[in-house]
């Protein structure tokens, strides 16, 4: 498996920053990492640490453009307000002979597209889980702090010696109450797996189709992570244009390849999760990078079920508190298999109490027993679909209460905050956020809890509710919340 190599700029010199380079009297430069369309990276040494860095500086000729010296300052702005387990961390900022620089954490396992040049063949689809995952959880904090990132790529997924997952370059990341008058024109012929500048922001293989309208959104990075999940899969893509104008008009015009004829052995239904979240309208893609990974999780796992149960409704898989129909996809395209939309109205009050009963009772005459945090997320999803299929408001609050009481009785840890982050998203998926922020508040470990109210707050944002959903950022981003 081959995909394009780091492109390079010719029109910067090996020699910008020589191996032996000291900056600010304690970084000195070891050897050069790579570089892109806005800069270079140099692996180096923190010589008051002993420690071993990454140094990222624009070209130097860029560097004098007022646009771009704008652009490369709001990747150290926005590195640094993002504190999140999956994105790097940034250590420092100064300037070295006029030219700016940024210091960020060394990643000693490379970058996904390393790995998948190094690969004779495809990912499977469980080695793609493992980081995809982490992956979407970071994308929905971003979004959630009101940022897209717009150039999401195999490049800029990172891995430590452990395996741990980080994306990074937020250099052309947006926030979404800037100024929308910010210019991005077309593209020219350069490499379109590279990042173009001054021209259309991003990387052309990779961006969304409503990047050529100026449409930035959080959709625009879940189709990029799409993309990225395509070529881990199967080493092509699903448009295979030669050029940024050819990748436009395909785009513009032309369906994605279905992943199904180049990678057949793919279970059905995390190949039409994919194909969801390449959709050529962002409104028929998930409601969130999270949500696009636990239907690919829960796809991997289903299980066809027989003819007689898909007459009377689709098949279903659970993954991570969200219930998926296994044929969802995006819109019919000719030679694929009929897609449905997924059915958030199912009726589940009978199940819903069922549950309710099994769960509280297990309770009682066992503690914490196994299994019981899936029921009780299996529980708040049976809920969440009675609410919004029509159930009075008090109704649903009676039993999520219940759900909650049920929740909170559970001795793990672990398991009583995964259950109280089923509950929480999905209370907000029933239209009320108010209840599923302060339900995402009982969850002890930070970082789930931080995942719960990012998906509160998108959900509270995408109800009309913008002064929750910025005080849900707010809070997100409070180092000591």
């Amino acid at each position: 498996m081959e995909p394009p190599a780091r492109a390079t700029d010719p029109a910067s010199p090996e020699s910008a920053l020589p191996p032996g380079t000291i900056l600010d009297r304690r970084y000195r430069i070891e050897s050069r990492l790579g570089a892109g369309g806005m800069g270079g990276a140099y692996l180096a040494r923190n010589l008051r640490a002993d420690l071993q860095v990454v140094v990222k500086v624009p070209h130097p000729e860029l560097a004098q453009q007022p646009a771009f010296a704008q652009r490369f300052s709001r990747e150290i702005s926005h590195l640094t307000q993002l504190d999140h387990p999956h994105i790097v961390t940034v250590h420092d900022a100064g300037f070295h002979d006029d030219l700016p620089f940024v210091v960020v954490q060394y990643l000693a396992g490379g970058s996904l597209g390393d790995h998948l040049r190094a690969r004779d063949t495809p990912q499977s689809g469980e080695e793609v889980a493992r980081w995809l995952r982490p992956v979407a959880d970071a994308l929905d904090f971003v979004h959630a702090c009101g940022v897209v990132h717009r150039d999401l790529k195999p490049d800029n997924i990172l891995f430590d010696r452990h395996g741990h997952v980080y994306i990074s370059d937020f250099g052309i990341a947006k926030s979404l109450v800037s100024d929308p008058s910010e210019s991005a024109t077309l593209l020219d012929a350069a490499a379109p797996d590279t990042t173009q500048l001054g021209m259309f922001l991003g990387s052309p293989r990779y961006s969304a189709p409503e990047y050529i309208h100026r449409r930035f959104g959080p959709a625009g990075d879940q189709y990029s992570l799409a993309v990225t999940v395509y070529l881990a899969l199967s080493g092509a893509y699903p448009h295979e244009g030669h050029t940024g104008e050819q990748l436009l008009v395909e785009k513009a015009t032309e369906p994605p390849q279905p992943i199904e004829r180049v990678v057949p052995d793919l279970p059905r239904a995390a190949a039409a999760t994919v194909m969801r979240a390449l959709a050529h309208d962002p409104e028929q893609r998930f409601a969130s990078c999270g949500e696009f990974a636990a239907a690919f999780e829960a796809g991997l796992e289903a299980v066809p079920s027989p003819p007689t149960e898909r007459a009377s409704g689709a098949p279903r898989a659970r993954s991570h508190g969200t219930l998926t129909d296994t044929t969802e996809a995006g819109p019919r395209r000719p030679g694929s298999e009929p897609m449905r939309k997924t059915d958030r109205a199912r009726p589940g009050g009978a199940r819903a109490l069922r549950f309710l009963a099994l769960g509280i009772g297990l309770v009682g005459l066992i503690g914490v027993g196994l299994g019981l945090e899936r029921l009780l997320r299996d529980d708040a999803l049976s809920v969440g679909s009675s609410s919004r299929a029509g159930s009075t408001r008090e109704e649903a609050e009676r039993r999520f209460e219940q759900a909650l009481g049920a929740a909170r009785s559970i001795e793990a840890a672990d398991r009583r905050d995964a259950a109280l982050r089923a509950i929480a998203e999905e209370q907000a998926r029933a239209g009320h956020p108010a209840a599923g922020a302060e339900t995402a508040r009982q969850i002890d470990d930070r970082a789930l809890r931080g995942r719960a109210l990012a998906a509160v707050a998108r959900r509270a944002a995408a109800l009309g509710q913008p002064e929750a959903a910025e005080a849900l950022a707010r809070e997100l981003s409070d180092p000591a919340a």
